[in-house]
C-alpha cells in the first residue's frame, strides 16, 4: 500500500435524484414539475457543491 488514501468522489443522493428529473418529467405538464420535484426530497445545497 502507499501511506496515502486513494482519492475518493462521494456524491449526495440528491445529485441523482435532480439527474433523474430529465426522465421522469418527459411529458408531464408544467404543473406537475411542482409535485415530482418537491416528491424526490431533494436538497439542492447538496446539489449545488
Amino acid at each position: 500500500g502507499e501511506p496515502y488514501p486513494h482519492r475518493l468522489k462521494i456524491r449526495a443522493p440528491s445529485f441523482y435524484h435532480i439527474g433523474a428529473l430529465s426522465d421522469i418529467l418527459v411529458g408531464q405538464y408544467l404543473a406537475d414539475a411542482v409535485t415530482v420535484i418537491g416528491s424526490t426530497n431533494a436538497v439542492f445545497g447538496e446539489v449545488d457543491r
